[in-house]
């Protein structure tokens, strides 16, 4: 079974000429806007400071090495862009407009950078969640909170990039990053939107129902194409966009959201029928567990359990392993340490989710056929 990976080997000596970009083109500068690119590419949008993406590989690989630095820069990411590096079809993509912002007084984690891989031709891929606990927290603001700073964020860089080239553009985002690609490109100007030829969000969260029904929305809305794995729960987030399409994956649960496990075919996504009991489940009793809660209930709830992590001196996920011993001592610490009324709340809200999802299966039990979910245009839009 090919994945993306393969994919790229298989396409190595086609250029864009030769075979049309698709999806998952789109995929591949995805994924490489993970990697960290601070200091080596440029900020700006400007032709004299376009590089090479041959050139940037050979400057990533002689500042970080080949070996992962971190969580998101793990080795598939590594492989994918050695590998793209060195094909003719990507190897000559100019990259630019490299941005990465963390800020921890905002709680904002946010990230883009342009690729220009034909004259007159960008992509704009937006970074999605790192391994910063800010940028998880952010995440699960979007469970209450209409607009989160890394939306504005992409909307503000989406119009500086549109506005400083010349040409289409086609955005791109996996998981929150595919969030923001679908906010930023409902949000700019309806002359900008008419420049953009494709919206590709990979798993990603979708929006609030109020920004679905915006004019900018129902304007982009035909530019858009969502792609989720059968096991999807990050991508069934509020609500999804309508009609995406279920990608086989050689992986199960959350692992699915990792794409280097979808399936590839004939240079396209193996698509599936439908998505797995197990995704509809989670997905209801997520939904189920944020409605029947207020909006200071899960501001505070996510605040005090990500606050503990901060506390504790942990701002990365890769920091709470076994060796630092020392720092999780300081987070059990600190969790003993709350007050009476904020350790209550932590243990009342997640047992609730826990109940929701027991609650949810176990009626499962008594309704087997699961047929009328086949249909998966109406399975996406109906899940609200």
């Amino acid at each position: 079974m090919a994945n993306l990976i393969q994919y790229v080997a298989d396409v190595a000596h086609l250029n864009f000429y030769d075979l049309a970009p698709s999806a998952l083109d789109a995929l591949v500068l995805t994924e490489l806007s993970y990697l960290l690119f601070d200091d080596l590419v440029p900020s700006g949008f400007e032709p004299a400071g376009q590089l090479r993406l041959a050139d940037l590989a050979e400057g990533y690989f002689q500042k970080f090495g080949d070996k992962p630095t971190s969580v998101v820069s793990h080795h598939n990411r590594l492989t994918l862009l050695k590998s793209a590096a060195a094909t003719k079809r990507y190897k000559n993509i100019k990259v630019l407009g490299y941005v990465n912002d963390y800020d921890l007084d905002l709680q904002k984690q946010f990230a883009a950078v342009t690729y220009k891989w034909q004259p007159g031709h960008f992509h704009i891929s937006f970074r999605g969640t790192d391994d910063s606990i800010i940028g998880w927290k952010e995440d699960f603001h979007m469970t209450y909170m209409r607009v989160i700073p890394a939306q504005l964020a992409a909307q503000s860089y989406l119009t500086k990039a549109m506005t400083q080239l010349t040409g289409v553009v086609s955005i791109s985002g996996h998981s929150k990053g595919g969030n923001l690609a679908l906010y930023a490109a409902s949000q700019v100007s309806q002359a900008l939107q008419d420049r953009i030829q494709s919206v590709t969000a990979f798993d990603a969260p979708g929006l609030h129902q109020d920004l679905l029904e915006s004019s900018g929305y129902r304007h982009i809305e035909p530019k858009i194409q969502s792609f989720i794995p059968q096991d999807s729960i990050i991508g069934m987030m509020m609500t999804p966009p309508r009609h995406a399409r279920i990608v086989k994956s050689r992986a199960a649960g959350l692992l699915q959201h990792d794409t280097f496990n979808w399936i590839i075919e004939d240079k396209q996504f193996a698509l599936a029928e439908s998505l797995t009991t197990s995704s509809i489940q989670t997905d209801q009793a997520i939904k189920s567990w944020t409605e029947q809660l207020t909006e200071d209930e899960l501001r505070d709830f996510f605040d005090i359990l990500f606050g503990l992590f901060l506390d504790a001196g942990i701002e990365r996920i890769g920091m709470a392993d076994t060796s630092s011993l020392q720092q999780l001592q300081t987070l059990i610490a600190q969790k003993k340490g709350l007050p009476i009324e904020q350790t209550e709340l932590l243990d009342r809200l997640s047992k609730q989710l826990v109940d929701n999802l027991i609650q949810v299966r176990r009626e499962q039990l008594f309704k087997p056929d699961i047929s009328g979910l086949r249909n998966i245009p109406e399975q996406i839009s109906n899940l609200t």
